[in-house]
Formats: C-alpha cells, structure tokens, sequence
C-alpha cells in the first residue's frame, strides 16, 4: 500500500528491494546478518546458513522504510536442523 502527500492510500503490488537481517540477541542490538533481497510477492520464504544461534529475524532490520506499524517487521527465529 502506498500513500500520496494528503493521506490517500492506494494498494499496489510489491516490487522492492528490501533488506532482511538476522540479530544474534533478543534486544535486537546485534545485528550479523543484513542481505538486500527483491520482495515481489506478498509471501515469499528465505533461507540463510549462519554459523550462530539466532534470535530474530526481521524485514527492514534498521526501520530504514516508512511503515506505520513497524514492531511486526521482526520475529522470534524457530531454529531448522540441516540433515
């Protein structure tokens, strides 16, 4: 959704840029990992092979992006065995 200089918003498909990065602690200060990927659908999975526990994830790790509600944008990481 993107919105014009007097409020009015206008949904429109994803096409972006958008950084993803992986914090090493719960108070998201550490950030070790920062890749810029091209979001253009509106679910998209990714996978990174880190050589630490993590723990969370988030798009736009840095708030860098105009986002009403930002707190969604990073989560709790569920830890994925390699077999």
């Amino acid at each position: 959704m993107k919105a014009d200089s007097l409020g009015n918003e206008t949904n429109v498909p994803i096409n972006d840029w958008i950084d993803i990065g992986l914090f090493a602690d719960a108070e998201e200060e550490d950030l070790m990992f920062q890749k810029r990927v091209k979001i253009d659908q509106e679910e998209m999975d990714f996978t990174f092979v880190v050589d630490t526990i993590l723990a969370k994830a988030g798009i736009d790790p840095r708030h860098l992006l105009i986002d009403r509600v930002f707190k969604d944008n990073i989560k709790s990481v569920k830890e994925k065995l390699a077999q």
